[in-house]
């Protein structure tokens, strides 16, 4: 039995929309997956139904060419066979604006639509300049018109004018899409990657953001990013994910337990909208995913609920962020202060190695969560409220490394 939840009576013209989590088999895997797709996803599978709107985030370049771009973080791809793990699920839409679509840069981003087309897959967010990768995407189920906005924060491998890459955020443009959105379809999904990575909690700006979306217009608010399970809520009829967790991506020797599990979220949807949704808790490992099931099951189930009760308390909320911050931020703010030169300004604005040394700074300004991350720690140091706001780190990390992670 999976959490289920239906805010108000289904109309005529039903339908669901099963989305998953970040996919990335990343190079080092490939030919495992693209040989064993089928024995990995065979337990997962029923759950992607014949009759649903099947999505996915897929996070990583498929090709075999470009050049790595620099960046901070890992540049992650992957073979072209492997796709035959989207066939073998029955999805329908790529979601492709995220961190790693532009890791091999601009013109493998095409690559890598073609390569996902190919397969008689849809894509959304990217495209050859920033107006096209920014466009919905309008598909049709039951006589219902459905359009997908696919929106990432700004890290790397954004479109730009007159340069390919994904669609990145800008929130009161992105309202005003919504909006517009709105007027052309019954049902808008937003699907966003961003977010705090390994946070079981959202910001207060992230609940601050989606809900806005919903209240211009969104059915469906729905991220994906942290790597780990994140809360849910339903906010004036709409429901917002903050984060169902990792889908399948593999092999982070470093991962905490909550890189391996996360949840599968069906939307049940009529032409007013969404009316209700179904949360499936699973597993996973490099050779398999697994629904949880028996007392795993029952204890997923106490764990998701409860990182829920936060995000109906404002202070609490915010408490959670102020402690996130004593370690990440401080972390951040660490890389600031490494990247130091001894003279200021350069020489050479374009020398390699000072570029290398400040585009990991750059990113921690332009992505709405590392900014967040900072301005909160600098508020912090400023209040004089560090060592006090230290005092929830403990929840946080014991929410980190569950008990019911056993695999």
């Amino acid at each position: 039995m999976a959490i289920t939840k239906n805010w108000r009576e289904p109309g005529k013209k039903i339908f669901s929309i099963t989305i998953g989590g970040d996919f990335c088999p990343r190079e080092d895997n490939s030919k495992f997956v693209a040989e064993n797709a089928a024995d990995i996803l065979k337990e997962i599978k029923p759950f992607f139904k014949k009759d649903s709107l099947n999505i996915l985030q897929w996070e990583c370049a498929v090709t075999g060419g470009g050049s790595p771009i620099v960046k901070s973080g890992p540049n992650l791809r992957c073979a072209e066979p492997v796709l035959g793990a989207l066939t073998e699920l029955g999805i329908h839409v790529a979601l492709l604006a995220n961190n790693h679509t532009g890791d091999y840069g601009p013109s493998e981003i095409a690559t890598t639509e073609e390569a996902i087309r190919r397969r008689g897959i849809l894509t959304v967010g990217t495209g050859k300049d920033a107006e096209d990768a920014a466009k919905p995407l309008f598909i049709e189920k039951n006589g219902v018109k459905i359009a997908i906005l696919n929106i990432c924060e700004n890290e790397f491998g954004g479109a730009r004018k007159g340069k390919p890459g994904t669609n990145t955020m800008d929130v009161l443009t992105n309202i005003e899409q919504i909006k517009a959105a709105k007027k052309q379809a019954d049902v808008v999904l937003v699907a966003l990657h961003g977010g705090h990575e390994v946070n079981p909690y959202p910001s207060p700006r992230m609940v601050k953001t989606f809900r806005a979306f919903a209240e211009a217009g969104a059915s469906i608010v729905w991220n994906c990013h942290t790597h780990c399970p994140e809360g849910f809520e339903v906010a004036g009829g709409v429901p917002i994910v903050y984060c169902p967790g990792n889908f399948y991506f593999p092999g982070w020797p470093t991962a905490h337990k909550t890189w391996r599990t996360g949840y599968l979220t069906e939307f049940l949807c009529d032409e007013k909208g969404c009316y209700g949704f179904v949360i499936t808790p699973y597993g996973s490992t490099k050779e398999k995913m697994f629904p949880l099931a028996g007392e795993t099951l029952a204890s997923a189930e106490k764990y998701l609920l409860g990182l829920c009760t936060a995000l109906n308390d404002p202070d609490e909320l915010q408490s959670l962020f102020d402690a996130w911050c004593t370690g990440a931020g401080a972390g951040y703010l660490g890389n600031v202060n490494t990247a130091h030169e001894d003279a200021w300004p350069p020489a050479d604005w374009n020398d390699g190695e000072f570029v290398k040394r400040w585009i990991g700074v750059r990113n921690l300004f332009t992505c709405e969560s590392h900014a967040d991350l900072l301005a909160n720690t600098g508020r912090l140091i400023e209040e004089h409220r560090m060592d006090e706001a230290k005092a929830g780190r403990g929840r946080i990390e014991k929410q980190m490394d569950p008990d019911f992670v056993t695999w």
